[in-house]
């Protein structure tokens, strides 16, 4: 009976961790999406009206200490807004660090000089 008790315990506790792993997965996604849509807050659906897109930021404060005269909050939307494209793979820092690497292990040219330039 104690063998079967202890294999009991041992199921509750896989259970619960996988519970807590998935919230803990849910509640991650949750938390990026959020972020990647305030990022692109320009996405259709986000604006209230979708000709017009408003302009973020402290522009409106840089124009002033400028002298500059006000210009309005919203612009109407001349083309279509569109994503960034990136068709190739982000470079983290450590393909960064290899690459500078490898150019730095990389000999340099030899130099042909003419002639009369050497005194």
């Amino acid at each position: 009976m104690a063998s079967q008790r202890g294999h009991q315990v041992k199921h509750l506790r896989l259970l619960a961790l996988l519970v807590f792993v998935g919230l803990a997965a849910a509640i991650t996604r949750r938390m990026l999406l959020k972020s990647s849509s305030d990022t692109f807050s320009f996405q259709e659906g986000h604006q209230p009206n979708p000709k017009l897109v408003r302009i973020h930021g402290r522009w409106e404060a840089v124009r002033a200490s400028l002298g500059l005269p006000p210009l309005p909050h919203t612009i109407p939307a001349t083309s279509k807004i569109t994503q960034p494209h990136h068709s190739e793979k982000l470079a983290s820092r450590f393909d960064l660090r290899r690459k500078r690497a490898e150019q730095a292990s990389r000999p340099y040219p030899p130099l042909h000089f003419a002639q009369r330039s050497i005194p």
